[in-house]
């Protein structure tokens, strides 16, 4: 069938498009899980195919989380707020003559 993923190879290929970030075009996004499930689900694929067409869907999935992270850490720069979590220590050091006296 026309437009349909060949285990292994493509999926190999489409793994280095995401984390390479080449531009993948809206329609083959989002047909492209539905096509990966097929493979997997394929009880003659084999088993191999299998796992690198699940490595593909973990991939687009991570990238998801890692796209999204930005997009909220730019809204956080863009209204001033902090991006980074953010912690201080206070060291207060008296010389012996500013020590309270304890009772």
């Amino acid at each position: 069938m026309a437009g349909d993923l060949k285990p292994g190879t493509d999926c190999k290929l489409t793994r280095m498009a995401i984390r390479k970030g080449w531009k993948i075009p809206n329609d083959v996004k989002e047909t492209l899980p539905e096509k990966l499930m097929a493979i997997i689900d394929n009880e003659y694929v084999v088993e191999r195919d299998k796992i690198a067409a699940a490595k593909t869907l973990v991939a687009m999935e991570g990238q998801n989380q890692a796209d999204d992270h930005l997009i909220h850490k730019d809204e956080r720069i863009d209204s001033g707020q902090s991006t980074e979590a953010t912690a201080m220590t206070i060291k207060v050091v008296y010389e012996e003559s500013e020590c309270p006296k304890l009772p």
